[in-house]
């Protein structure tokens, strides 16, 4: 009896926990998220008022580039990526975040600014409801 009564104890809090965390990693529907890069570029993430989707992910790099990628899906554990490609298929700069909490997301840039490939990180936070 006490081995089963452990068990649920267990099986319960490991729920609670697992709902948290999904709760958690849902962003502020129609929220505005503004941060920046280890390389302090810009970062600008906008999303649309049904919470499911990226409205658009802006970044302004140090070299003066502003990237735009629209319409990113949000998946159910609040992470998004999307890309851009040049003609030729090649990678020109991608954005991946995920939302750590309701108001932060933490994620990385990949881009060939300045004639040299780069990665780093960055972190936004929740600014405002957009309009």
């Amino acid at each position: 009896m006490k081995r089963f009564s452990a068990v649920a104890v267990l099986v319960v809090a490991a729920l609670l926990v697992v709902s948290a965390l999904a709760m958690a990693a849902q962003p502020v529907p129609g929220g505005i998220y503004t941060g920046k890069s280890t390389a302090n570029d810009r970062v600008f993430i906008d999303v649309f008022n049904n919470g499911r989707k990226v409205k658009v992910a802006k970044v302004k790099d140090r070299c003066g580039v502003t990237w735009r990628i629209r319409r990113l899906e949000i998946d159910n554990r609040g992470r998004f990526s999307g890309r851009q490609t040049d003609g030729s298929g090649d990678l020109v700069f991608k954005i991946r975040g995920r939302f750590v909490e309701r108001r932060q997301i933490t994620g990385r840039i990949d881009d060939t600014t300045c004639k040299s490939r780069e990665s780093r990180s960055y972190a936004a936070s929740f600014d405002r409801r957009g309009s």
